[in-house]
This record gives C-alpha cells, sequence and structure tokens, in this order.
C-alpha cells in the first residue's frame, strides 16, 4: 500500500472526525459510504490480491464493536444525550440506548485506518495499547467539547478512564481477530 494512500486515509479520517462530530447522521454517512466506496476502489485496482468480502467483513465487525461499545457507553451514562430532539427519538431496547449513526460512522472510518494508516499498531501492540487509553478519552473529550449532541458523565475523569479501559478491551479484540482471521490480506 503507498505512502501517499496512508497519508490520504489519515487525512480522510480526520475529516470524516470533522464532519461526524460537527453535522448530522445524514453527512456523516454519505461522506463514510464515499470513503468507503473510495477505498474499495483503491484495493481493488492498486493492491495485489483485493478480498473486497473479508474488508467489508472486517468493517462490519468494526461496526458491531463500535455498536458494543457506544450502548455501553450511553447505557451506564459514561456518555449522554444532550440535545432534545434527539434524546426525545433514541433508540432504545430493554433500557439500553443505542449509540446516533454518526458515531458508528466514526467506528466504520477507524476500520479503514486500522487497515493502512494506523497498520503500525499491529506489530507493536503494547504501543497500541498505551495510544488506546490515552487518545481515545483524549477524542471523547474533544468530540463531546465540540458537538452539543452527546456529553461525557460525570466524574469527568472516570469516566474518561472507563473509555480508556473499554478502548484498550475493544483493541484486544480487533488485535485478536487481524491475527486469527485477517492475516492473509495485509496490503502493506
Amino acid at each position: 500500500m503507498s505512502a501517499i494512500f496512508k497519508i490520504s486515509n489519515a487525512i480522510s479520517f480526520q475529516v470524516g472526525w470533522f464532519i461526524c462530530i460537527l453535522t448530522n447522521t445524514a453527512m456523516s454517512t454519505i461522506f463514510t459510504l464515499s470513503y468507503i466506496l473510495s477505498y474499495f476502489i483503491y484495493l481493488y485496482f492498486f493492491t495485489k490480491k483485493p478480498s473486497l468480502k473479508r474488508e467489508a467483513f472486517w468493517i462490519g465487525l468494526f461496526i458491531i464493536i463500535g455498536f458494543l461499545c457506544e450502548t455501553l457507553f450511553f447505557t451506564s451514562g459514561v456518555l449522554y444525550k444532550t440535545d432534545p430532539p434527539l434524546g426525545n427519538n433514541s433508540i432504545t431496547f430493554n433500557g439500553l440506548i443505542a449509540p446516533p449513526a454518526w458515531l458508528l460512522c466514526l467506528w466504520a472510518l477507524f476500520a479503514t485506518s486500522m487497515r493502512t494508516s494506523l497498520e503500525f499498531m499491529f506489530r507493536k501492540a503494547s504501543l497500541a495499547y498505551v495510544l488506546m487509553f490515552v487518545m481515545a478519552p483524549c477524542s471523547y473529550y474533544a468530540g463531546a467539547k465540540l458537538n452539543t449532541q452527546v456529553e461525557i458523565g460525570q466524574p469527568l475523569i472516570l469516566h474518561l478512564f472507563v473509555i480508556g479501559l473499554t478502548w484498550v478491551a475493544a483493541f484486544n479484540c480487533i488485535y485478536s481477530l487481524k491475527h486469527r482471521y485477517f492475516q492473509d490480506i495485509d496490503y502493506v
């Protein structure tokens, strides 16, 4: 995979992060689907052995892991929805609060980054665990400051710590899945 594609992926992820945080679900979904389509086109035409079905499965696994993590956050009060229209339209099931779709778009974008610009994390797992523990809470904190629909619960430090631990656990799951089922589709 070319260095230019890795850099463009890193930039696209950051642009996508801002779009998801600052706009509505429709814009987030349009950007995410457009980016994933362009990602698949790149893989198909510019890599040696593209496995688009497995790549789609990889992204789907991230969305499932993200849905579980974010549902845990919203249901437990680590995160909560502040915007009244969003709060009134929250999807709940037996007391579980589903995350907004734009958060799941972030997980889909993150899945592509883990295969490209962040693929080094699979070679340096100890570094990855530290980065997940530190950077995930920073990202949530920045996102909560920029987005009027979601807040982090109080006490802030405790909830940021929970977010960090959850992301370490999520990365452990992702790391295991990658090395067990997706090792054969490395494009780098």
